[in-house]
Parts: C-alpha cells; sequence; structure tokens
C-alpha cells in the first residue's frame, strides 16, 4: 500500500497524498481523517478518494483503517513538450465541410490565453477553470496549454489563414491544472477532470486532451490518474492523451496513457514533408509495453516543430498588459502537440457522427491509420489519417 510513499514515515514533516477508499462515504462519516490530522484539499468522488496534507508520522495509521484500500502520492505531474495539417492529409475545412463546430474540448494543461486566433471571430474560449491560482478568466502564464489549444482549433486569423488548427471551429474549455514552470500535482489534475464530468453538458464537453504525465509505476486499479481518466471515459467523454516524451527505451508509456480505455499518441516526425515515406518516430517518443504488458501506444501523430499559438505569459486577469502583437506563433514538439492533433480529428469526426461512443470513436481511430517505420512498441496502429477517418 505504501510503495509510492517516502519511506521516512517517522516524522511529523506534512506530505500530499491520495487516500483511495472502499467506502468513501463511510470513511467521511467515521471522521477518521480527522484523527489523523489531516488537511482535506479535495474530495476527489470520480474516483472513490481524497487527497490530503497530514504528517508523514500519521501514514501508517491511516493505512491501517478498513476503508482506506490504497494511499498514493500526490505526485508531480509535468507538461509532454520536447507542417502538421499537411503531413496528417487535415485541410478539411474545403474537402469535407467539417470545422468542429459546436463540439468542446477540455484541455488540462497550463492554461489558454485569449489568443485573437481563438476570439478575434467570437470567443471560441467558452468556459475557464483555475485549480493554480483561481482566476475566473482565461490566461497561460506558460504558454504550452495555448499551443496545444492552437493545434486543436486555431482559425489562423494572425496569419490569415496559414496556421489554423485541426478543427478550426471548435469550442475550447480551459482547465488550468499546471503551474507556469509546466508542472503540476496528480490532486488538481484529477480535480481538474472532476470538473469537466461535473460541466460537460453545460459545455458540450466531447473530447479532453491531456498533453501531461508522470511515471508510470503503480498498477492501473491503484494510480490516480488512470482511474480519472477511466472515470471521464466511462461517462462519454473521449479522452486523449500524451505517451510521454522519455523515449527510445522501451516500456516508458506514461500515466495516464497506460489506461486501456484512453486514446494514448505517441509522437512521429515527419521530416517536414507530406509524403509519409520518410516518416520516423521521434526519438523522444515513449514506447510500451505498459507496465501490465499492454501494447501502447494505440497511434501516433505529427509533433515535431509544429507551429501554433503563442501565449503572453505576462498577461493575467489581474494584469491585462497589452498582447504581444510581433510574434504570433511559435514552434515546439514533443507527444504534446501529437496529442491535440487527434483530439482535433475526433472533433471533426463528432460533427459528422454525433452519437458515436467513446469505445465506437476508439475502433475507428484505429482503423484510419497508416504503418509508418517502426514497430508497433512505437507507433501502435500506425499513423493517423484523417482522411480516411472522415471518408
Amino acid at each position: 500500500m505504501l510503495n509510492r510513499i517516502n519511506n521516512n514515515t517517522d516524522t511529523d514533516e506534512k506530505v500530499s497524498i491520495i487516500v483511495l477508499s472502499r467506502n468513501l462515504e463511510k470513511l467521511r462519516r467515521a471522521k477518521v481523517l480527522e484523527t489523523c490530522d489531516c488537511k482535506i484539499k479535495y474530495r476527489l468522488d470520480i474516483i472513490d478518494a481524497v487527497a490530503v496534507e497530514l504528517p508523514a508520522s500519521k501514514i501508517k495509521e491511516l493505512s491501517q483503517i478498513r476503508e482506506v484500500s490504497f494511499i498514493a502520492d500526490d505526485s508531480k505531474v509535468t507538461t509532454q513538450m520536447d507542417v502538421v495539417r499537411g503531413s496528417v492529409s487535415s485541410d478539411l475545412s474545403e474537402d469535407f465541410g467539417y470545422d468542429g463546430e459546436g463540439i468542446g474540448v477540455a484541455v488540462l494543461d497550463t492554461g489558454v490565453y485569449p489568443h485573437e486566433d481563438l476570439t478575434a471571430k467570437g470567443n471560441r474560449i467558452i468556459a475557464f477553470k483555475d485549480f493554480v491560482n483561481n482566476y475566473n478568466s482565461p490566461y497561460d502564464d506558460n504558454g504550452h496549454g495555448t499551443h496545444v489549444a492552437g493545434i486543436i482549433g486555431s482559425d489562423g486569423y494572425s496569419s490569415k489563414g496559414k496556421y489554423r488548427g485541426i478543427a478550426p471551429k471548435t469550442n475550447i474549455v480551459g482547465v488550468k491544472v499546471m503551474n507556469k514552470e509546466g508542472g503540476g500535482s496528480t490532486s488538481d489534475i484529477v480535480a481538474g477532470m472532476q470538473w469537466v464530468l461535473n460541466n460537460k453538458d453545460k459545455y458540450n464537453i466531447k473530447i479532453m486532451s491531456l498533453s501531461l504525465g508522470s511515471d508510470a509505476d503503480l498498477r492501473e486499479n491503484e494510480d490516480p490518474l488512470v482511474k480519472g481518466v477511466n472515470a471521464v471515459w466511462s461517462k462519454g467523454i473521449v479522452v486523449v492523451t500524451a505517451a510521454g516524451n522519455s523515449g527510445p527505451d522501451r516500456g516508458t508509456i506514461n500515466s495516464p496513457g497506460i489506461s486501456e480505455k484512453v486514446i494514448t499518441v505517441g509522437c512521429s516526425d515527419s521530416k517536414g514533408t507530406i509524403d509519409i515515406t520518410d516518416d520516423v518516430i521521434s526519438d523522444f517518443s515513449s514506447r510500451g509495453p505498459t507496465v501490465s504488458h499492454r501494447s501502447k501506444p494505440d497511434i501516433v501523430a505529427p509533433g515535431v516543430d509544429v507551429n501554433s499559438l503563442k501565449s503572453n505569459v505576462n498577461y493575467s486577469p489581474s494584469n491585462k498588459s497589452i498582447a504581444i502583437k510581433e510574434k504570433s506563433y511559435l514552434k515546439q514538439s514533443g507527444t504534446s502537440m501529437s496529442t491535440p492533433v487527434v483530439s482535433g480529428a475526433i472533433a471533426l469526426l463528432l460533427q459528422k457522427e454525433p452519437d458515436l461512443s467513446p469505445d465506437n470513436i476508439k475502433r475507428k481511430i484505429l482503423r484510419c491509420t497508416k504503418k509508418i517505420k517502426g514497430t508497433n512498441y512505437e507507433q501502435g496502429k500506425g499513423l493517423i489519417d484523417i482522411k480516411q477517418l472522415l471518408s
């Protein structure tokens, strides 16, 4: 039970943990958390857990309570950042008439800057929730989340259409769970997932995009991130998550990408060409299998030198300085960039076929791929083919 907890448990140093429960209501009624000097940060109903802070010396006592099934560190999670539209055959607005209009995509990340490519033709950042600094309106003091959101839904306003996202009329729901350094806690991210579930009907959230992850060293039924994404999936929201940037070694898939349910995305390098015969798997892209010996990633998408939106990281709702205009875009690489390519593609698919379930979407995605150089543990079913997906 305590394999993720610091071995030094005989001190009064405060530690942050997530307590998984067999019966969360009974655990609360018994008030055992109070007797262990726990300060409750979140009640995480979607995974039957509570996130708490307590003295390390109390962990053993807490672990012996019948209602406690497992205790995990409230571990650190990081962003997964280390020619997209053409290289995945995705310039689709003219070819197919799909642009993701009306589909809500929740981006759990460092925030979303109100870039004019998301706001000038009508504000498509339709909601924003901040678990880090508790602001009520959109901002991004790191830039990662804005870049991700742009890959999904930029309309290319600042570039006269040159740098559009995959689904340029999608609605973005920004959920800030990562700080300005690009780090966050597991509990904040699970709380963000819970907020998404609570607001999915209000904002028509159909997709949750996670360009983040942490080391996968827990079993799936004990991993709070995996339990969180599985709960979201079971409620009808497609979850797309980064494989991680821990390659090229095998067995390096990050959590929550180890989940059997979700769509886990690795990174391919298009070498700057539309022709996929020269495409390769990026060295940094995490490889399978998972800790449960499951084949992952599920698919790959381009994620090297992707041009997308640049945030003014000095902007905040309390410091509304004039936006930086001279550089509206920047290039970044990582499975963080591959993941929103797939999220955007699913937004297009759901516009075409709005009644598809997450399981049906995943099956369809896995059939609409092209093999490139690399093993199954590197690329899964292969490079996503969006034209085939929508045909």
